[in-house]
């Protein structure tokens, strides 16, 4: 009697590959939405700088109060919009929602602000809101707001109709 090894017939030739690029494919998901989530993030954080800078605009003395609202909306539109416009320089990364004449933006007294409240009575500055897509799509979309509060100083011609009647040469305005 002589053994005859027995053949075996195996369908599995091609399953390490098959595995292979389900797990490839799990793999470069993750690592593209962590790179996304790290360009909102950078995104975030520069909005924020932008605020900061708008909210300084914004804090310093002009001749108007409309001046300083212009300054600040022309320091935010253009760190945040592209080509001076309404559009949004990272569109894929976030976009502006709400606000007045620049979407997303809204510069002057905050919904605390009271100026009869000493408390409240400095919320004034740049408030900036998106909604950002962290792994690019629908489902992963959030809202930030951005908020700098730096007050205002007052602008000359409130600083001149306050003292003007009190002291005519030097006012200090």
């Amino acid at each position: 009697m002589t053994d005859t090894p027995s053949v075996r017939v195996s369908n599995e030739d091609g399953q390490s590959i098959i595995e292979f690029i389900l797990a490839s494919g799990v793999v470069i998901a993750l690592v593209f939405g962590f790179v996304r989530f790290c360009y909102t993030l950078g995104w975030a954080s520069y909005v924020q700088y932008a605020t900061f800078m708008s909210a300084r605009a914004y804090l310093a003395a002009g001749p108007s109060d409309e001046d300083q609202v212009d300054r600040a909306q022309e320091v935010l539109t253009k760190m945040l919009k592209s080509g001076g416009g309404g559009a949004d320089k990272a569109p894929l990364l976030a976009r502006g929602i709400g606000g007045g004449s620049i979407t997303g933006a809204e510069v002057g007294p905050g919904k605390e602000f009271s100026p009869d409240d000493r408390r409240q009575s400095w919320m004034q500055g740049v408030r900036y809101t998106f909604r950002a897509r962290v792994l690019g799509v629908r489902a992963s979309t959030f809202e930030m707001t951005s908020e700098s509060w730096l007050g205002r100083e007052p602008s000359e011609d409130r600083c001149l109709s306050a003292l003007k009647p009190k002291w005519e040469l030097d006012n200090g305005c």
